[in-house]
C-alpha cells in the first residue's frame, strides 16, 4: 500500500546512533515516517502509551520501564573557549576540584552526573542549577562555570564557543536502554524497527570487539 506508517520514538540521549539506525531502516521501509522527540533528558518519566520505542539512560527515575541495554555513553566536560581547562586532551575528576559547575535539574532533582560527582567526593567551588540543557550550555559559554554533558547530547553544543573534553574515568559513563511498547499494542512496522535497533546495537558492539582484537590491544597468541 501507499499509506504512511508512523513510529513514535522518544530518545533521551544516543541521538546520533538513533538517527543513523532509523535512516538505514527507512531505506528499506519507504512508507515509514518517524515522529522523534529528542534530548528530553530532564524528563521525570516516560509514558509508553505515547511512544512505540523509548531510548533512555539507566537511572532510577526510569526504573518503571522494562528495557534492554543497547549502549554505554561517555560524559564530556564542557568549558568555554579560553577556559583554563580547555587545553586538556582528557579529563580527570581531580581537575574538577574547586571549579564552578552548572547542573541541569528537574522538579528539584539534579541530573545523574551530579550524583556521580558527589559519590566520588569532588569538591566544587560553587554549584549552579538550571532547568534546561539549553540554558546550561548558554551559561557555560560565558565562562562562568563548567558543565558535564552526556555523549548523546553533544550535537546540541555550539563548538564555536564551547570545548568538549572526554572523561577517561569509567565512572563518568551511563548505560543507555531501549524499551518497546507492549507487543500487543506495537504495530508490525514498529516491531521491525525494534528488532533493527537491537541488531544495530549488537553490530556496533561486534565492530568494537573486532577493532580491539585486531588493533594489538590484546596480545596475539604466539
Amino acid at each position: 500500500g501507499t499509506g504512511k506508517e508512523y513510529i513514535r520514538v522518544c530518545s533521551v540521549g544516543c541521538v546520533s546512533s538513533v538517527i543513523e539506525c532509523a535512516s538505514i531502516f527507512k531505506d528499506t521501509h519507504k512508507n515509514c515516517e518517524f515522529q522523534f522527540e529528542f534530548g528530553m533528558d530532564n524528563l521525570e518519566n516516560i509514558d509508553m502509551k505515547n511512544y512505540d520505542i523509548a531510548i533512555y539512560p539507566e537511572e532510577s527515575k526510569f526504573a518503571n520501564l522494562a528495557g534492554h541495554k543497547i549502549a554505554t555513553e561517555k560524559y564530556f566536560l564542557a568549558v568555554a573557549k579560553g577556559h583554563p581547562l580547555a587545553d586538556k586532551a582528557v579529563m580527570s575528576p581531580k581537575y574538577l576540584e574547586n571549579q564552578d559547575i552548572i547542573y541541569v535539574r528537574s522538579n528539584g532533582t539534579p541530573e545523574y552526573i551530579y550524583h556521580i560527582c558527589k559519590a566520588l567526593g569532588v569538591k566544587f567551588n560553587t554549584m549552579t542549577y538550571t532547568d534546561t540543557r539549553q540554558s546550561q550550555l548558554m551559561y557555560i559559554s560565558t565562562g562562568k562555570a563548567v558543565g558535564i554533558i552526556p555523549e548523546g547530547l553533544i550535537d546540541a553544543v555550539n563548538k564555536d564557543k564551547i570545548v568538549l573534553i572526554p572523561f577517561m574515568n569509567k565512572n563518568f559513563t551511563r548505560n543507555m536502554m531501549i524499551c518497546f511498547r507492549k507487543e500487543k499494542y506495537l504495530s508490525k512496522i514498529a516491531f521491525c524497527l525494534a528488532v533493527a535497533f537491537l541488531m544495530y546495537s549488537a553490530f556496533a558492539a561486534l565492530k568494537l570487539l573486532y577493532a580491539v582484537l585486531y588493533s594489538g590491544v590484546l596480545a596475539k597468541p604466539s
